[in-house]
């Protein structure tokens, strides 16, 4: 280790004197990082070493398979040979060991790992995207085909029944406006989107009159990892409810670490109950390399996240 120098008590400390102590400072501090990413990497290639495949990895990050229910209490039972150094490695540490692990070729991690499969769709139901008509949902269903290209229309007369159909595998698809210029995000809508679990796989924002815009979604039952070719950037919205602003402070700092850019976040509150809140939390992102370890760190940071979408946002 290296010594400081320091100067007779009283004397007033010489810049030199300074510049040497710092940059001994930094040379101790570069090799402990070098030492503990090394050890990082070591618990890595032994947590890979314990898992054969993805599936066995998953059902020990969040008891995928094991037939027990999906609570905090099994989650922490299934995956503490991981949680036993886990909890006590600094954010940092933690941030880098995720990206470690997806990096590990033996386990192949993809981000569609992290969500349950997409479910058979009827063929009477396939390519329907349901709305309830006017105009602005007129123009955002032709937004859509972009991505649906072969879409036809089926006409509801309440959000609910629209909510319905893609719940009970009637439609694939639906529309709701989800946010607006002046009025900001609409909850009403989004407390639809939490209570049929839909998942937003596409955005489109139409204005009136070169006015204020309004956004509309595009949803399905399951996250989709299509990626539209007319633009890069993509969009995972993910919504947690109240945990301290610790927990989500470390959550956005994760995020930044991995690449991902803080876009908005909003406090919603809760519908179940007379106080709290849920955060909704949107990121932008170009590379699944990026969002993909940050996947893994909310598994295992924070396993009852609710992921209401990964989608692009499109142009009308």
């Amino acid at each position: 280790m290296s010594t400081l120098r320091y100067p007779p008590a009283g004397e007033f400390v010489p810049a030199d004197i300074v510049s040497q102590n710092l940059n001994r400072l930094d040379l101790d501090f570069s090799g402990s990082l070098n030492a503990r990413r090394a050890h990082l990497r070591e618990l890595a290639l032994s947590i890979a070493d314990a898992c054969e495949d993805v599936d066995e990895l998953l059902e020990v990050l969040v008891g995928f398979g094991t037939g027990v229910p999906f609570t905090p209490q099994t989650i922490g039972e299934n995956m503490s040979f991981l949680r036993v150094g886990f909890a006590q490695l600094s954010l940092l540490e933690r941030t880098e060991l995720c990206r470690m692990l997806c990096a590990m070729p033996s386990l192949s991690l993809k981000t569609s790992d992290f969500f349950p499969p997409d479910e058979p769709i009827a063929l009477i139901a396939r390519n329907t995207i349901a709305y309830l008509q006017n105009n602005f949902a007129d123009r955002a269903f032709h937004a859509f085909t972009q991505v649906m290209p072969r879409a036809r229309a089926q006409y509801h007369d309440t959000y609910q029944s629209v909510c319905e159909a893609v719940a009970s595998g009637n439609c694939e698809a639906c529309i709701l406006p989800i946010e607006h210029a002046q009025d900001g995000k609409l909850i009403s809508f989004y407390r639809l989107i939490d209570r049929y679990d839909l998942k937003i796989v596409c955005s489109c924002a139409l204005a009136q009159n070169n006015g204020p815009e309004s956004r509309f979604a595009l949803l399905k039952k399951n996250i989709s990892f299509a990626r539209p070719t007319q633009t890069h950037l993509r969009y995972f919205e993910l919504s947690i409810t109240q945990n301290g602003d610790e927990t989500i402070g470390a959550l956005l700092t994760a995020a930044q670490l991995y690449g991902l850019c803080l876009r908005r976040i909003d406090a919603i509150p809760l519908e179940y109950a007379d106080e709290g809140f849920a955060f909704h939390i949107m990121l932008s992102f170009e590379k699944d390399i990026q969002l993909l370890p940050f996947l893994l760190y909310l598994t295992l940071e924070l396993p009852q996240y609710n992921a209401v979408g990964i989608f692009a946002h499109i142009a009308e």
